[in-house]
């Protein structure tokens, strides 16, 4: 006999799947996280680039307009 004991065995058991399935959870969040973060980064590229558009375009306008010759 090796003296195992069934209840250590199925506590170990235990153990070791709580802490793989925190670790999964910890990494899922931080995958999550940084989706997060690079998708803001990303709207704040788009909404700039937006904004500069459109101030291009209205100044092109302004500059677009002829007078009138008297």
């Amino acid at each position: 006999m090796t003296g195992f004991d069934y209840n250590a065995l199925d506590y170990s058991a235990m153990i070791a799947t709580q802490f793989i399935i925190s670790l999964g959870l910890i990494i899922v969040l931080a995958v999550v996280g940084a989706f997060a973060i690079a998708l803001f980064q990303e709207w704040q590229v788009i909404r700039e680039y937006t904004l500069k558009k459109r101030n291009c375009k209205f100044f092109e306008s302004l500059s677009n307009h002829r007078t009138k010759k008297a």
